[in-house]
């Protein structure tokens, strides 16, 4: 085997090894038997935000002849306040990882769920016959997104990120314990693994990781569930919120 054969094969080995391995990012090493590395939460986040801007201008191409000017207006401010959470937590999450208070995890958050959720639910009515479906799911997503850069901006630790939810659970004016108590966002309902059942049963039920945004919550008790019933959370930088739910 000549000297150029064995020296392309080899590259091509190599090329095959590399394509192989998990994607990996320098900075944050788990040390160990063997050097790891975990995710990156800026490279995650931006990236997630970024297709949550990439699917906008899809849908404003495919649907401006048909969209209303109000559509059009809200798919603008989709890309705006994604442009301004990329850069939020390009800032936030550098300042936290270099102090390891934050070490990713970044796929199992709620926040960045979220985000994929939006992106699919727009890639999802690309293709819609129905111009009142892709309104609507504009207007839905175009909500919650404000919601989140509103929290950013207002939130004292610069991001917003986490909003701790509390519900209580009443009959009249009487807590009623014992209840599973469920959350989605509005603009994922169809979505059933983007709907959250709160991790211990009322009442109260907290959940600590919800992030801004537009919900519909409901109740499960006995078996029987309630109507889901809208719920703003967040948008003023708070990072409390206390919700009553009535049940049957």
């Amino acid at each position: 085997m000549n000297v150029r054969l064995l020296t392309v094969l080899s590259w091509c080995g190599f090329a095959v090894l590399a394509a192989a391995q998990p994607r990996v990012y320098p900075g944050q090493p788990i040390f160990g038997p063997e050097p790891q590395f975990r995710e990156n939460p800026m490279f995650e986040y931006h990236l997630a935000l970024g297709w949550v801007k990439d699917a906008a201008e899809d849908l404003e191409k495919r649907w401006r002849d048909r969209l209303s000017a109000e559509a059009i207006r809200r798919l603008a401010e989709i890309r705006e306040d994604a442009e301004y959470l990329q850069a939020r937590w390009k800032d936030w999450a550098a300042d936290r990882t270099r102090r390891r208070l934050y070490t990713g995890g970044v796929k199992s958050e709620l926040y960045y769920q979220s985000l994929e959720g939006y992106r699919r639910r727009m890639k999802q009515v690309l293709r819609s016959p129905d111009v009142d479906e892709v309104q609507q799911v504009v207007a839905d997503v175009a909500a919650d997104m404000r919601l989140k850069a509103s929290n950013c901006r207002q939130s004292e630790d610069g991001l917003g990120k986490d909003i701790i939810v509390r519900v209580r659970t009443l009959r009249g004016t009487e807590e009623v314990g014992g209840c599973e108590v469920w959350c989605v966002p509005r603009a994922l309902l169809q979505f059933k693994n983007s709907h959250v059942r709160f991790p211990k049963v009322s009442s109260p039920a907290v959940i600590s990781n919800l992030s801004a945004g537009n919900y519909l919550l409901w109740v499960i008790g006995d078996g029987v569930a309630t109507d889901r019933v809208p719920q703003t959370i967040g948008g003023n930088g708070q990072k409390e919120v206390d919700i009553d739910l009535l049940v049957p």
